[in-house]
């Protein structure tokens, strides 16, 4: 009776810690790696090849739960906490970073995304009191900002 009470209890130990083990958050996300810019634009209307060359933000450096955005030098130009929720339709991304007007209050940029393969588009509303746009269409008078990345292959 004791060895079935201990195997029972055995047993549903490791069924716990199985279960406990499968519901721990991943630090790595689908969006984990470098991506550099590749074509951008806002409310339907796209960035020239020289516009996105002159871009204040080239890469994203997603590492974990972590952001890192550069510029074309390579410099740090913000950092920020990300949450990815690939289940929603369609997925979602929050960044939460520095707010330019308010240093003390972080801004959450409430965004989708779309990965295919090599391939992450974001899209965000910009300005005060923006949503989590819907879909990426961004059409004039939508505030949608839309940024395409290809990956940078890690050498």
């Amino acid at each position: 009776m004791k060895r079935l009470m201990w195997g029972l209890a055995a047993l549903l130990f490791v069924f716990l810690a199985n279960g406990f083990a499968q519901e721990q958050p991943k630090d790595k996300t689908e969006l984990e790696g470098t991506w550099e810019v590749i074509g951008s634009s806002i409310e339907g209307f796209e960035y020239t090849e020289e516009e996105i060359k002159n871009l204040p933000v080239r890469r994203h450096i997603y590492r974990g739960n972590k952001l890192m955005a550069l510029d074309k030098d390579g410099k740090v130009v913000f950092e920020a906490t990300i949450k990815v929720d690939p289940k929603q339709k369609p997925a979602a991304i929050d960044m939460t970073c520095p707010n330019l007007a308010d240093p003390k209050t972080p801004a959450v940029v409430m965004s989708i995304y779309r990965l295919d393969g090599d391939a992450l588009t974001i899209c965000w509303e910009t300005g005060l009191e923006a949503q989590r746009p819907k879909d990426f269409s961004g059409g004039i008078g939508s505030r949608l900002r839309v940024a395409t990345f290809k990956r940078v292959q890690e050498k």
